[in-house]
């Protein structure tokens, strides 16, 4: 294994055995950042200084044999100091060809770009001069942040695996995906940091076509990702009900049957990865907007396509609306979905209500 990259702003150094008390500060520094998107850590949750030289000394040993690259992150103004990890783990080879792909940062230089940078020349490292066909990456549907670095790092993702990892001592849901060099090669014709053609290039597979009866049961199956999510972060409001997969498919084949709704999907390469349904309506009499309203109650998109999917299924629904009289439109958003609200916000639209919820307590039942 290579011993160090560099990038603009960043070295990306192979562990060495001096770097046991950088390693420590930056887990003492983030313990209580990461603990929620890592494996538990050692006893009482506290950073073990012999558990930490007996990991850097198996980190060392599966490089050297090549099982793993590993990478720890420092800045080029203070290359003494460690800012984060990005690890390819599990290397397979023969026909094969693979690795697991993690990293995290210190919670000071979050957001600023870094790990997208680090990992940019990692990948490419691990593409060709490794060898390497297929990097794995896997996260929790509510880790947005690694849900937008991976898409902009060209990760498909592949699927979805129900109490997958032990977090922070709970079994949790995660969110499959994968890079391969073709993909990576294809991506690296473009600027990977432009956004523009990262989404040109889903825009010549996406299809935006009226939604039919054999659609139903993949537009379902999209609800019920999103119903988990809802499920975790309102466990009472949005708590899941027994055969609610059968209720929602027999709801959307009778809205199919109604001239004041509109549904619409996002196919890309045969699947759908996406849909939007709106019912126009008058507004209630004590208001007079300039025309009737499209009221969108189901519009779910797969996590790491909202910018694209969702633009283009909302301007289709817009138009469509417009034509049958709309004059505004309105969208109901949980309050939690990052990735939907963010969309929204971008797309220009404001938010005007919130519905607010809590538990009544010692009422008696009847």
């Amino acid at each position: 294994m290579i011993s160090r990259l560099t990038t603009q702003n960043l070295i990306l150094s192979a562990p060495s055995s001096g770097d046991l008390s950088a390693i420590n500060h930056f887990e003492i520094r983030n313990d209580n950042h990461l603990k929620k998107w890592e494996s538990t850590n050692p006893v009482n949750n506290q950073p073990i200084y012999e558990e930490t030289q007996k990991r850097l000394e198996n980190w060392i040993k599966e490089c050297e044999e090549g099982r793993s690259a590993r990478f720890f992150i420092r800045p080029k103004d203070s290359r003494s100091k460690i800012i984060g990890f990005c690890n390819f783990t599990q290397i397979f080879h023969g026909s094969f060809q693979a690795c697991y792909l993690g990293y995290k940062i210190d919670y000071e230089y979050e957001g600023k770009g870094l790990m997208f940078e680090a990992l940019e020349a990692a990948i490419r490292y691990v593409f060709e001069e490794l060898g390497i066909h297929r990097i794995m990456a896997n996260y929790m549907p509510i880790n947005f942040r690694s849900a937008k670095l991976l898409q902009r790092l060209g990760f498909t993702v592949e699927g979805y695996a129900k109490k997958y990892l032990l977090i922070n001592n709970r079994w949790e849901d995660h969110i499959l995906t994968a890079l391969s060099v073709e993909q990576w090669e294809q991506q690296s014709k473009r600027s990977f940091s432009s956004n523009e053609e990262s989404e040109k290039n889903c825009n010549d597979n996406l299809i935006i076509r009226e939604c039919e009866v054999k659609d139903i049961n993949s537009m379902v199956a999209l609800s019920y990702q999103k119903r988990l999510l809802y499920e975790k972060a309102e466990p009472q409001f949005w708590r899941y009900a027994k055969g609610a997969e059968d209720v929602q498919s027999q709801w959307f084949e009778e809205l199919l049957k109604k001239d004041d709704y509109i549904l619409l999907l996002a196919e890309l390469k045969e699947d759908i990865v996406g849909f939007i349904i709106g019912q126009i309506i008058k507004a209630p009499d004590v208001y007079a907007p300039p025309g009737l309203t499209l009221m969108v109650d189901d519009f779910c998109v797969s996590a790491p396509l909202w910018n694209d999917v969702g633009s283009q299924l909302l301007n289709k629904i817009k138009l469509l609306a417009k034509s049958n009289g709309a004059r505004q439109i309105v969208i109901v958003s949980g309050a939690h979905d990052q990735f939907k609200r963010e969309f929204l916000k971008n797309y220009g639209l404001r938010v005007v209500t919130e519905w607010h919820v809590g538990e009544i307590s010692g009422y008696n039942k009847c």
